[in-house]
């Protein structure tokens, strides 16, 4: 932790001395300067919280910090490209910036894309999730290597509550999820198959229609913060627990083409804006979930099944047999990270 603790000073640092030769810009200068205009695509939609704090916590603050030099526009789910395309988008450079999650990619990085969202039954702090990203897994910084290959620049992970199942039918164990038309994705979606559900991949922009239709029956995408303003707790009666995992790391990926054109105080002052942003983003989530969840039970009549712990037990074996079968074959990169993944579980007591 020592590492990460090291990386937020020398951020701090350099964003406190950017910010005093910012201020020496004036507003001639940024009129002669080149005003550089990004364009965003969020997975998420206005309403949803995080979705609002990405806006303003990240975005405007860029704008601010850099005196108006870089401007970035964040647009909601689908409507510049497909949620799924937003790799290639950013690799052809026909996107400036997104945020996403790495499970989409399986298909162009291979297998340990997978880990890119959700490991389901594994952490169960902003802590744990964190050292395994830069320090104990070393993900970030083997990841940020893979996409550069591919002309994209990994910004930094987001940070976000976690992702339940929500349904219109009742899922009270492993026995209910055989059958269920499910949409997931990454990890989540090879345990929820493995478990025996019927699992497709449906866009973020389409889940209302799905679920209200019977395409599918239950869905999982995130936490009552994220969820509530897509109206998905007017269809979805039922909210199950525990959630396939408590904390989960999307991400912010940067056309390489654009990262390139920056300054390199431009390029300090996105990545601090952004980490500046994590922890309020995640803040504001953790408390608008307690919030809607109960507005769920009074209004809507929400009911919240839980699965026994033997069940949980099963389900974290098959996440771990998953990760040795699928995502440890990649043996250039899967099945090294699988090995730390799995020797900090040990070192955390949450695998013996």
């Amino acid at each position: 932790m020592k590492t990460r603790q090291l990386l937020k000073t020398v951020a701090m640092i350099l964003a406190i001395t950017f910010a005093f030769s910012i201020a020496c810009y004036t507003s001639s200068d940024v009129a002669e300067a080149q005003v550089i205009k990004w364009r965003m695509q969020d997975l998420a939609t206005p309403g949803q919280v995080h979705y609002e704090a990405r806006t303003e916590l990240f975005c405007k603050k860029v704008e601010e910090m850099s005196n108006g030099r870089l401007i970035i526009t964040n647009h909601p789910s689908g409507t510049l490209i497909k949620s799924a395309d937003c790799f290639d988008a950013a690799s052809e450079g026909s996107i400036d910036i997104t945020y996403t999650v790495g499970s989409y990619w399986a298909g162009i990085v291979g297998p340990v894309a997978m880990l890119g969202w959700v490991i389901p039954f594994t952490w169960d702090t902003i802590e744990e999730q964190e050292a395994w990203l830069y320090e104990k897994g070393h993900y970030i910084e083997r990841m940020r290597e893979r996409y550069a290959k591919d002309g994209v620049y990994l910004l930094a992970p987001t940070l976000s509550t976690g992702v339940p199942i929500m349904s219109t039918k009742p899922i009270n164990g492993i026995a209910d999820l055989k059958g269920l038309k499910i949409r997931a994705v990454g990890l989540a979606a090879k345990l929820l198959q493995r478990a025996g559900a019927s699992v497709v991949y449906i866009g973020s922009e389409d889940l209302y229609t799905a679920l209200s239709t019977g395409v599918i029956d239950a869905v999982t995408w995130g936490a009552p913060s994220q969820n509530n303003a897509m109206g998905l707790q007017e269809v979805c009666k039922y909210y199950i627990q525990p959630s396939l995992a408590t904390i989960t790391a999307g991400e912010i990926i940067v056309s390489m083409k654009s990262w390139n054109k920056l300054s390199d105080d431009l390029k300090v002052i996105v990545s601090t804006a952004y980490e500046a942003s994590r922890l309020e983003t995640f803040k504001r989530m953790y408390l608008a979930d307690k919030k809607y969840l109960e507005e769920w039970k009074k209004k809507n009549g929400t009911i919240v099944c839980t699965f026994p712990p033997e069940d949980v037990a099963k389900l974290r074996e098959m996440t771990l047999a998953i990760l040795d079968e699928e995502v440890a074959k990649d043996k250039a990169l899967g099945a090294p990270i699988v090995k730390d993944l799995k020797q900090w579980l040990r070192e955390l007591g949450h695998l013996k």
